[in-house]
């Protein structure tokens, strides 16, 4: 999804708190009752989250975390913390850490002491799978697959790793010999895990789990290049949720629903809020609507009331749009009301990405061109000149380092490598029937194109997926998961559920010209690239 990735964890985090009782802000201690529906809880100074998919847990638990006293386990590079109770989860949980990182973060990464390690006195710091890698914004996390006893953050990659099984279990994998707790650093820098269950695991980088019979296949690190696959999928790319089946994709027909239905012509696009709601434009104001389609006013006063294109979030929560038609200028928002950010000087700006470092990818329809966006130096640098023709959808996929976009006319899908932020060749990724208007990608690292069902919106539209392998590449036929009517006509954008916390969260919402707005039950989650 976009860079509105980072103010999805950090607002759910703040709502987490804000909901936690039994406080000790001293000592960095909070407790918070996660169900089956899931959610968050994170200690009181914000550093620890963990985040608790739908049905990790089968009955409601006080999860509390609080700052690790002496004696405790082993020190490490970061603060350590003892979470309560240390139990089995059924879906693996998100541990997020929040704190300074090491100048090196080659091997920075979340560690944990299990329980009975530390009572049989051995307290080993064992590395999770690592999921995300941010050291501009002091973040780094990883997946567990039950709560450990002890969490804190390493930065020398730990004894080992915790390795996640095919069936959800884990093994701590560590080569060198067991010591004894104290209030030392391990100095091992990695090692190679053992293999008892035909998984390899590799500490040096990390130990992100490559198991033979895992369903995909991880990048090795925050550099986007990816490690070889040993999957016969046709689909090698990698959701960071060892329960997920990147193997089995959605196929039709899905669970449809019109939730809503806004006034014509205005909801082009919709940007997620990552508090279970999204935004988007109704007549001269933006809404925020829930996944049952009940709306409270976001803003009012939009300067046009119908065709602004592409919206998005960046990482400080305000929303940027395209006045697309209206207005070459580049427009940002919060409730308090918009103001013009820049003219872009671009002919017809139309979608828009926003990616980690808060950079605006806009698609130039008329120009044939996508450009990136410094909304803060106020910088246009056009980084595709070729083979943007009446360029739609734009992506920016981080993990890969791969720009992607659509041009609508053609109903193609077209890719690009991104290499510290030089944008390479044009690559063809696939051949559409129709107009490829908005995309978006899922978890396991695939395609979802809208097929808009033609300019004037009187032709059905649909959504297709295309299967992408670990480089980035189309592998597999075009799955077309909504057929032509289910959603009406002239649909244009869609967009994963972020912050529900329940089964929308990997659902799609769908909206375009003619007000209506979906939602498509996909049984994935969006994007968790950065």
């Amino acid at each position: 999804m976009s860079g509105q990735h980072r103010v999805i964890r950090i607002l759910a985090a703040a709502a987490a708190l804000s909901a936690t009782g039994c406080k000790d802000d001293s000592g960095g201690g909070a407790c918070k009752t996660i169900g089956t529906a899931g959610g968050i809880v994170s200690s009181s100074d914000g550093t620890l989250s963990l985040s608790f998919r739908p049905n990790s847990l089968s009955e409601d638990t006080e999860v509390c975390i609080a700052r690790a006293e002496r004696p405790g386990p082993p020190a490490v590079y970061g603060e350590a913390y003892r979470v309560t109770p240390d139990i089995d989860v059924d879906v693996n949980i998100s541990v997020t850490y929040r704190a300074p990182l090491p100048d090196d973060t080659s091997l920075t990464r979340v560690g944990v002491i299990l329980r009975e390690d530390f009572l049989a006195g051995t307290g080993r710091w064992l590395s999770l799978p690592l999921t995300r890698l941010e050291p501009a914004n002091e973040l780094v996390a990883g997946t567990d697959t039950r709560i450990s006893m002890f969490y804190g953050l390493l930065d020398d990659g730990g004894e080992g790793m915790i390795d996640v099984d095919s069936d959800g279990g884990t093994d701590s994998a560590a080569t060198s010999s067991t010591d004894s707790a104290s209030a030392t650093d391990s100095d091992t820098t990695g090692s190679q895990g053992s293999d008892t269950d035909g998984s390899d695991t590799d500490g040096t980088t990390g130990g992100v789990s490559d198991t033979n019979a895992s369903d995909t296949q991880p990048t090795d690190d925050e550099t986007g290049d990816p490690s070889s696959s040993s999957s016969d999928s046709d689909s090698d790319s990698d959701s960071g949720n060892p329960n997920v089946d990147c193997d089995n994709l959605p196929a039709a027909p899905l669970p449809i629903t019109q939730i809503a239905t806004l006034q014509q012509g205005s909801p082009e696009d919709l940007a997620m809020t990552g508090q279970g709601t999204f935004v988007l434009a109704d007549g001269d104001e933006f809404v925020e609507m829930d996944a049952e389609g009940n709306t409270t006013t976001w803003a009012t006063g939009l300067p046009f009331d119908e065709d602004i294109l592409g919206i998005r979030f960046d990482s400080n929560g305000t929303l940027y749009a395209a006045m697309g038609l209206n207005s070459t200028d580049l427009w940002s928002f919060t409730p308090a009301g918009g103001q013009i950010v820049m003219d872009t000087g671009l002919q017809l700006p139309n979608a828009i990405h926003i990616d980690s470092e808060d950079q605006i990818w806009v698609s130039d329809y008329f120009g044939d061109t996508i450009s990136r966006i410094d909304p803060v130096a106020q910088t246009v640098e056009v980084v595709v000149a070729n083979q943007a023709n009446s360029a739609n959808g734009v992506f920016l996929d981080e993990q890969r380092g791969i720009l992607y976009w659509a041009n609508y006319g053609a109903g193609q899908i077209w890719s690009a490598p991104v290499n510290e932020g030089v944008v390479g060749a044009p690559v063809g990724v696939a051949d559409l029937e129709g107009n490829s208007d908005g995309i978006t990608m899922d978890e396991c690292g695939n395609l979802y194109v809208v097929d808009q069902g033609g300019i004037a919106g009187n032709n059905p539209c649909r959504i297709d997926l295309i299967p992408l392998n670990a480089a980035g590449a189309a592998a597999g036929d075009t799955i077309e998961i909504v057929t032509a009517g289910e959603l009406g006509n002239a649909c244009a954008n869609a967009q994963f559920g972020v912050g529900f916390g329940d089964e929308n969260d990997q659902a799609l919402f769908v909206t375009g010209q003619t007000g209506a707005v979906y939602r498509v039950e996909v049984g994935l989650s969006g994007y968790v690239g950065y």
